[in-house]
């Protein structure tokens, strides 16, 4: 199985009619996915085509002193930077390479009091279409009639606060801002008068290496949104859709209470020379020091929060330890956990064995492939223990079956195949297998984002099902799993990685509120965090067993 298939057979629903807003000189690569995605994806199709006249400048720039110095910067850093980004988000596309054989027209938008808007002409064109949704990729704001043009109003794209700046300038000079992460927003309009509604949005981790790697990274953040929402749509019915598009309005803070605004000059030439001298001081740490990762543990029927309060097992000094999980047979527990040498980027899976005073043995190895091994998953079911270690760089969800405890296993079949998938998580619940997987799911994506769930009542099956909410959660700050699902209180717990600050920085526990096949919501009730006065850098797996508790953590050391 390549992935999970959709709850809902879409084929019964029409495909979405959409039509686009563009400029053309103001097509790139991030913009461009979009509408391939789209295309690609089948849940939609590009009907009609209004581009805004090359001439038009929706904003005028005087050559103020401000104005000169904040472009030097922007184009300064894209020099420096641009070529460290994992894929280009700007790299200029052609309209015409998409083959698209649809109305087109090109008008030149009007300036109104409130914003621009189109003539009454172009806006009665555009409604005789009977457009579903009309999708504005370019620049610019528009107000007027045209909210009215689609049964669904206009979808626009946004990040961070509120701004007059363009988005690639908001997006460039937010990173100043020194938050570490940021709301990328898919938005609304039906009205003039009435303010937009957030139909979509993903927290995203600010890379503090540059502000423009930041800028592209937001941007293919931003790209995931409308192709996610077409399906959604689709899929789900609009009452549905716009029931859940309340829910984003009414309980995302996306949006600070005041404007953000482009510091001064002398301001903006200060705060650049720092970023610089931070982005040197990084590339220093990472040539001259590394990060070990060790495991600890805690040992009581509780959840030990204070990170200082596990002991750590002894780690050899050119190794590291991470992800670890937990079982308990005849009386002992045993640890797997991946295992990983400084010299290499490649991981094995090894266990050890504790018993109840917590005296540990050496670590012994349990497998090894050609390709990176980690976060050795336990799963029992039918009296047989089965491994689901992360294999992303296969491309693969694998399951393993023990025959002979701890130290022998076999492959027994790929749940899903040609897929990046990350930490990949099984817990049975009401009847069903529940898989709770972060899926690198679109260019330039990073793998802290965007949590999948996917639902089958055999586990030994590759035709597992799709969430129609996917992905159930896109935020980097609680995405990505951190161990695997436990009752405690009562309550259905979902450890989960803050990876905002950096990768593995702390744990959340979120509490598991709805899971069904058509709804998902959980709420973070507490969380394990590094203490500031101790050596500990970030945190990101948890397991507990009966009366005992297992951690992983890390530090910089000198290499």
């Amino acid at each position: 199985m390549k992935s999970g298939q959709d709850t809902t057979d879409s084929s019964e629903n029409p495909k979405l009619k959409l039509g686009l807003v563009l400029v053309k000189s103001e097509l790139r690569a991030w913009n461009y996915s979009i509408i391939e995605k789209i295309l690609s994806e089948g849940h939609g199709e590009i009907s009609f085509v209004l581009f805004v006249n090359e001439d038009f400048k929706t904003t005028s720039r005087v050559a103020t002193l401000r104005n000169v110095i904040s472009d030097s910067i922007e184009k300064l850093d894209e020099f420096l930077f641009r070529r460290w980004c994992e894929l280009d988000a700007l790299s200029e596309c052609r309209y015409e390479d998409l083959q698209l054989a649809i109305p087109e027209i090109t008008a030149t938008p009007m300036k109104c009091p409130d914003n621009t808007c189109f003539s009454d002409s172009i806006v009665d064109e555009v409604k005789k279409l009977n457009l579903d949704v009309l999708v504005n990729l370019s620049s610019a704001t528009y107000t007027g009639n045209i909210y009215q043009a689609a049964t669904h109003g206009i979808w626009s794209l946004d990040s961070g606060d509120e701004s007059k700046l363009s988005l690639n300038q908001k997006i460039f000079w937010q990173f100043f801002l020194k938050k570490t992460e940021t709301c990328n927003l898919l938005e609304k309009s039906e009205s003039a008068t009435e303010p937009r509604m957030i139909i979509d949005a993903s927290w995203s981790a600010v890379q503090s290496i540059s502000p423009t790697v930041n800028k592209h990274h937001v941007l293919w953040n931003l790209a995931a949104l409308v192709p996610r929402q077409v399906r959604r749509l689709r899929i789900n019915g609009s009452a549905s859709f716009h029931h859940e598009a309340r829910q984003h309005s009414t309980s995302l803070a996306c949006r600070a209470e005041s404007s953000f605004h482009k510091p001064n000059s002398v301001i903006a030439i200060f705060l650049y020379l720092l970023s610089l001298i931070a982005t040197m001081k990084a590339v220093f740490r990472e040539r001259y020091f590394w990060i070990q990762w060790q495991i600890g543990f805690s040992l009581g029927s509780g959840i030990e929060t204070n990170l200082v309060r596990y002991q750590p097992l002894a780690v050899p000094d050119d190794e590291s330890w991470a992800d670890p999980w937990i079982i308990e047979r005849d009386e002992k527990f045993y640890i797997f956990f991946e295992r990983m040498k400084k010299s290499s980027s490649r991981g094995t899976l090894s266990v050890i064995e504790m018993d109840a005073a917590g005296q540990n043995s050496a670590p012994r190895s349990v497998m090894e492939k050609n390709y990176h091994l980690s976060y050795p998953s336990l799963i029992e079911a039918n009296g047989t223990l089965y491994m689901l270690p992360e294999t992303r760089e296969n491309r693969t969800i694998e399951l393993h079956e023990c025959l002979e405890f701890p130290g022998r296993w076999v492959f027994k079949m790929n749940l899903m195949r040609d897929i990046e998938a990350v930490d990949t998580t099984l817990y049975f619940h009401l009847g069903k297998w529940w898989m709770f997987s972060v899926l690198v799911s679109g260019k330039g994506r990073d793998s802290c984002e965007d949590l999948h769930l996917f639902f089958c009542k055999d586990l030994l099956s590759d035709n597992w099902v799709s969430h129609p909410l996917n992905p159930i959660v896109s935020d980097v700050r609680v995405a990505r799993s951190a161990g695997g699902v436990f009752e405690h209180d009562g309550k259905l717990i979902r450890p989960s990685q803050d990876c905002s600050k950096r990768y593995g920085f702390s744990i959340n526990f979120n509490e598991i509120v709805e899971l069904s096949e058509t709804t998902y919501s959980e709420k973070s009730i507490s969380r394990i965090m590094p203490e500031l006065n101790s050596s500990i850098l970030g945190t990101h797996t948890f397991n507990r067993s009966k009366g005992i508790s297992v951690i992983d953590f890390y530090r910089s050391k000198r290499i």
